[in-house]
Formats: C-alpha cells, sequence, structure tokens
C-alpha cells in the first residue's frame, strides 16, 4: 500500500465509518481505544491503521477489511459471515427457551423433533464441517481473513501469480 491513493481511499473510508457511527473524532478514537491524534492522521492518510485498530474496526463495527483495505465488497459483513452470526444467535435463543421450558416443567411434544433453526430462503447453507471451521477460525482472525480473500480474489481475477506448487503465503 505504498501508493498514496491508496491511503486516501482507507482515510475516506474510515471518515465513512465514523459518519454512519454518527460519532466525533475524540469518540471513535475512544471506541478503537487509540489518542485522537493516531485517529486523526488515520483520516488524513498521514498514518495506516494498526492491525489492532482494523481488528477492533472489523469487530466493533462489523465492517469488512476487504471493504476498508481494499474497496471490495459491501462495508458491512453479508453473505454466509451473517448466516453464521444468525444461525448461532438462533441456537442460542433456542437454549434459552429450552432452559426456561425446564425450569417450567413443560414438556416438548414428543412427535416433533428437535427443529434446526430457520434460515431465509435464500441463506447459503453449509454443511461441509472443514469449511464451517475455516469460516469461524477467518471470523476471529481478521488478518488471516484478509490474506486468505485476497488471495482468492487474485485467484478469480486470473492472477494467482505463480502457477507451480508454492509455499502457502499463510505458513
Amino acid at each position: 500500500m505504498n501508493d498514496q491513493n491508496d491511503f486516501k481511499g482507507i482515510a475516506s473510508r474510515i471518515t465513512a465509518i465514523r459518519s454512519e457511527q454518527k460519532l466525533t473524532r475524540l469518540k471513535m478514537a475512544k471506541a478503537l481505544n487509540i489518542s485522537y491524534n493516531a485517529y486523526t492522521k488515520y483520516e488524513r492518510a498521514l498514518s495506516f491503521p494498526s492491525l489492532k485498530c482494523q481488528a477492533v474496526l472489523s469487530k466493533k463495527f462489523d465492517i469488512s477489511l476487504d471493504w476498508l483495505l481494499l474497496n471490495k465488497g459491501l462495508m458491512h459483513f453479508s453473505g454466509i459471515e451473517k448466516v453464521l452470526r444468525e444461525n448461532r444467535l438462533l441456537k442460542q435463543e433456542q437454549k434459552k427457551w429450552a432452559e426456561i421450558a425446564k425450569e417450567e416443567n413443560i414438556e416438548k411434544e414428543k412427535e416433533e423433533p428437535d427443529k434446526e433453526p430457520v434460515l431465509p430462503p435464500d441463506a447459503l447453507t453449509v454443511t461441509d464441517t472443514a469449511i464451517i471451521e475455516l469460516l469461524r477460525f477467518m471470523e476471529d482472525n481478521p488478518l488471516f481473513k484478509h490474506q486468505l480473500l485476497t488471495y482468492f480474489y487474485r485467484f478469480k481475477q486470473g492472477k494467482p501469480g505463480n502457477q507451480e506448487p508454492q509455499e502457502s503465503p499463510f505458513e
């Protein structure tokens, strides 16, 4: 990211996040656990956001690092990440209701098997455990996710680099 235009693009996207959240620069700096001066350097494209700051933006404000760093995709997470989060929330809600029913000694109807969470009709469902494990790992490790998606986008565009077998960029 040596190009000044990349820095300016990131700076404008950081400003857009702050505007969307309706926060002052000072409140945004506090939300990111950084100094006001450090934050203003990010917005003026004088400094590149640290990995820690990127992780906080991703987790706290649900910001896609692909969007923030590369201006690819949507500002907020969507697709499979959203489905996984909604699925996890639905499972948590089911557990809460099961506990309430148990506490009140309400028996479930024995004919009705446990239901899986209901997803929207257009939701993408993933059954391969390796893919689910990878998605969860990526959710917890934004830097890994960013590196993997960068490689994926390059590969998708037909620019993966050398087609010969090579060492993984993730080792």
